[in-house]
């Protein structure tokens, strides 16, 4: 199909890597690198720069590579039926391109798909994910090479991540304690570059210790990777827990940020919304199904930290969090430290479910 390449994929590193292996000691490198073109004007410039290069032949160097990279905006293309893509309404990817970038696309493909490049030349572009049924794909689909990664989700990412950190742990001389793969993943999330990064950092803390990295070293040294809001595993995990004394604290933290009200009240709605659901489902018997779109290890431990709750607990811990963050919304002047009141009101309550079961 000559020198023309698609790689899609949301794993940046994965994608980067299979870029690496086509320009690999190839000279003449030119990166368009789109990540921050979040407007129309800089998205035409893009293109129209992409365009160009794809134009314009190598000169004085024996090779030419093209690597547009991070095209986000070709997510959010409309297929035939005209209604978005699912790909790109996910996890915020990009949206729908206006229609003066859509036409500027759909032209630009037609020069890609009508012109053969020279053996010197390769064009290469990459995207977190692609409208297959778009005018886009299918002008390119006879003329390019499609590297597809595909994105899993629940329990299979969860699983490929953990086996990822554990191959490449034990290729840097590190070995996971028992359980601890399940936590590292949880916390650093399913980001191949993040898991890489992780561990680098671990390799250096543990110079001259032991080999093998516990769950308490996790806890201590690890931080969450790409996607992974900090705050929803500090805080929601002692919620889970209804430890009041480790989430009012880790709660404090984040008082002085800015935007502060908005995103905790946000957060802690869903995480009480997720207990809710599965409390319910544990109670109604569907506990599998509910858990098979979770990381093994957090629903484990999801699990065990019900216990701790009632379901009319929860159903009303949500509720007046939904009311705080509706007044949150409404209003410039609440005081911060009334979300905190109410997670203490929550997390008092009654005795937990437990606490009542050893009386």
């Amino acid at each position: 199909m000559g020198n023309l390449y698609l790689i899609i994929g949301k794993d940046d590193f994965l994608v980067t890597e299979a870029a690496k292996k086509i320009f690999a000691g190839k000279s003449g490198l030119e990166i368009i690198d789109s990540l921050n073109s979040t407007n129309e004007e800089l998205q035409l410039k893009d293109i129209a720069q992409a365009k160009e290069s794809f134009l314009t032949p190598p000169f004085f160097d024996p090779e030419k590579v093209t690597y547009w990279r991070n095209v986000r905006f070709l997510t959010g293309g409309k297929g035939e039926d005209g209604e978005e893509g699912k790909e790109g309404k996910e996890k915020g990817e990009g949206r729908a391109p206006s229609a003066a970038v859509k036409a500027a696309l759909e032209d630009f493909a037609t020069t890609l798909a009508s012109m053969s490049l020279p053996e010197n030349q390769y064009f290469i572009i990459s995207a977190p994910s692609l409208l297959m049924t778009s005018k886009f794909a299918k002008a390119l689909s006879q003329v390019a090479e499609f590297i597809v990664f595909e994105t899993p989700k629940g329990q299979q990412a969860a699983r490929q991540a953990v086996v990822r950190a554990i191959d490449r742990a034990k290729g840097l001389g590190l070995e996971f304690a028992p359980g601890a793969a399940d936590l590292f993943v949880t916390i650093v999330g399913d980001d191949t570059r993040s898991i890489y990064n992780e561990l680098e950092k671990l390799v250096v803390l543990k110079l001259g210790q032991s080999k093998v990295i516990k769950q308490e070293e996790i806890n201590s040294i690890t931080s969450p990777g790409a996607g992974v809001e900090p705050v929803v595993w500090q805080v929601t995990d002692a919620i889970n827990k209804r430890d009041l004394a480790k989430a009012v604290s880790k709660i404090r933290e984040f008082e002085g940020d800015s935007g502060f009200s908005v995103m905790m009240t946000i957060v802690l709605e869903r995480c009480f919304r997720q207990l809710v659901e599965a409390k319910s489902a544990k109670e109604a018997g569907t506990w599998d199904e509910f858990a098979k779109n979770l990381n093994p290890w957090a629903a484990k431990n999801l699990e065990m930290d019900l216990a701790n709750w009632t379901l009319l607990e929860l159903r009303t811990a949500r509720k007046r969090m939904m009311d705080l963050r509706e007044k949150v919304v409404t209003s410039s002047s609440l005081d911060p430290s009334a979300i905190t009141i109410e997670v203490v009101r929550a997390l008092r309550g009654a005795r937990s479910a437990r606490g009542r079961a050893r009386r």
